[in-house]
């Protein structure tokens, strides 16, 4: 019922606006104007008849794409985790790797001194104290 009074007011309204414009010339273009815009009158009521079924599908659309970005923020989260981890451990071990050269490394000269102390050989050298420390690589795999 409300679709019919719309209509009626359209067409009387539209009627008016034929009457008042000003010569024959113009008239056509406004009753082209018109009848297009009664189309449109006409197929509104049956374009909004799926918009309720469209609405609910963007809706649920939206709510699969948050899920999604949020489970792959965690998955991010997660893989970014274990590759600091990684990082940490291969820290770790050359750490310990280097610990163990500077060990060794005092253990030699330790050992050269002892040497030299037994031979009765004075020990001159300004270097004795210092202790050679070689360059550490770490390398990191790509990890996916």
């Amino acid at each position: 019922m409300e679709f019919l009074k719309q209509i009626s007011v359209f067409l009387l309204l539209g009627q008016t606006i034929l009457h008042f414009c000003p010569g024959e010339k113009y008239g056509k273009y406004m009753k082209v104007l018109l009848g297009f815009m009664l189309v449109v009158q006409f197929a509104a009521p049956l374009m909004s008849l799926g918009s309720k079924n469209r609405m609910a599908e963007y809706e649920d659309n939206k709510k699969a794409f948050t899920l999604k970005m949020e489970e792959a923020l965690q998955t991010v989260d997660e893989k970014w985790f274990l590759y600091n981890e990684q990082i940490s451990q291969q820290m770790e071990r050359e750490l310990e790797n280097a610990e163990a050269m500077v060990w060794e490394q005092r253990k030699k000269e330790e050992e050269e001194a002892a040497r030299r102390e037994e031979n009765g050989v004075e020990n001159t050298d300004s270097n004795q104290n210092k202790i050679e420390v070689k360059t550490v690589e770490i390398e990191v795999g790509a990890h996916e």
